[in-house]
């Protein structure tokens, strides 16, 4: 059967990810694509000229008023045509709003149009519309046992924020019950690979490309360090297209089907690609020093996360090196920073050389091994006590 699709989004990541999934379902080998919400009357005009013997319609909830009013309009004037609302991060509202727009069905990451494809030939357009609406995912917080997403993020270079959610993602994974995972988000300089000494076969890349997310492909393309599994940077960010950079939502969504808890280590620069993860994070974990300059950045790094829409009771800070500050009040740094104290860590230069030096994590009996596997437990006695929201 002849399909027409036509896909509305201005990410030209998500198009490409989207076309490949119709081309591999079977459904359209050559979408058409609009980088703009069209007027109707044009969208009306592509759909009726189309020689195929059906159309299917994906639209790109980013723009959501104007794509739920595009999903309103066509259930009105072309009721058999598939309306099917895209989200790259699911919530329930948005999920209600695309029901009651009229959608077909609602695709959240990672994009499965599969389903769609083994039911489509089918011909009564009530059946039709139920079942394919009933395969589609609802949105993740309908979904039981998704896996808490942890970000670490450092308000400046050299703060040793990669240090913590290696030690932090290490601990949390000697749990029996916890399968975690620690995905190294910094792609221009991210050392995970290099202060374990691991050899990869495959990084971050290998698994933004792969067509298929499920827990056979994770098992292929983490690298394991004791019970910890670890998704490596690539060794140089120019192999991170804008393609690939489109696939990270679905990762993350694979991710947390697969992993209890997902560890996610950040660069520095608030990037796009760091925006989406912060934003669905369940806890942000800013990691300071004592230092006027970088409180100072940890006040300015808090309130643009609250500005790019990251709530602030998911915002806490984890001061490192304090050991020499006698006179360091985690009362004052929170007046100061906006954001609570959740954890100290002492300075120990010379105990996490030797554990560099030596390709391993810092020795757990030691002093500041104490403190990592202390922080490990309250962020898990913290999770463990609050819900997941999306």
């Amino acid at each position: 059967m002849t399909q027409q699709a036509i896909i509305v989004s201005p990410d030209e990541g998500l198009v490409g990810i989207l076309s490949r999934g119709l081309a591999v379902a079977g459904v359209c080998s050559q979408p058409s694509a609009l980088g703009y919400y069209p007027e109707i009357s044009e969208l009306r005009e592509m759909i009726d000229s189309s020689p195929g013997s059906g159309s299917v319609v994906l639209f790109d909830l980013a723009g959501q008023s104007r794509a739920l009013d595009l999903i309103r309009h066509l259930r009105r004037s072309h009721p058999n045509v598939a309306t099917l609302a895209v989200d790259q991060a699911p919530s329930r509202a948005s999920f209600n709003g695309a029901t009651e727009a009229g959608a077909w069905g609602y695709l959240a990451p990672p994009f499965d149009i599969v389903p769609l494809a083994e039911h489509f030939q089918l011909r009564s357009d009530q059946q039709e519309r139920s079942l394919i609406a009933n395969l589609l995912a609802p949105p993740p917080e309908a979904e039981p046992g998704r896996g808490q997403l942890l970000s670490f993020m450092p308000v400046q270079g050299g703060n040793g924020a990669s240090t913590i959610a290696l030690h932090v993602a290490s601990a949390i994974a000697r749990d029996p019950q916890t399968k975690a995972l620690l995905l190294d988000f910094d792609f221009h300089s991210g050392t995970a690979a290099f202060r374990l000494r691991l050899k990869p076969r495959h990084t971050f890349v290998d698994l933004l490309e792969s067509e298929r997310l499920c827990q056979e492909t994770w098992g292929c393309m983490v690298s394991v360090h004791q019970q910890l599994h670890i998704l490596v940077a690539p060794a140089s960010s120019t192999a991170m297209t804008a393609e690939l950079m489109g696939r990270i939502p679905a990762v993350l969504a694979s991710a947390r089907r697969v992993y209890s808890c997902v560890i996610a280590d950040l660069p520095d620069p608030l990037f796009t690609s760091s925006k989406h993860i912060l934003k669905v994070s369940d806890r942000v974990y800013l990691v300071c020093t004592p230092e006027i300059t970088s409180l100072h950045l940890a006040r300015r790094k808090a309130q643009q996360l609250r500005d790019s829409g990251v709530p602030n009771d998911r915002i806490g800070l984890v001061v490192n090196r304090v050991g020499a500050w006698g006179s360091f009040q985690p009362s004052e740094v929170q007046r100061v920073v906006g954001a609570p104290v959740v954890w100290t860590l002492d300075n120990d230069y010379a105990t996490l050389h030797e554990a560099t030096l030596a390709g391993g994590l810092v020795a757990e009996d030691s002093g500041l091994g104490k403190q990592f596997l202390g922080l490990a437990e309250h962020i898990r006695a913290t999770l463990t006590t609050s819900p997941v929201r999306a």
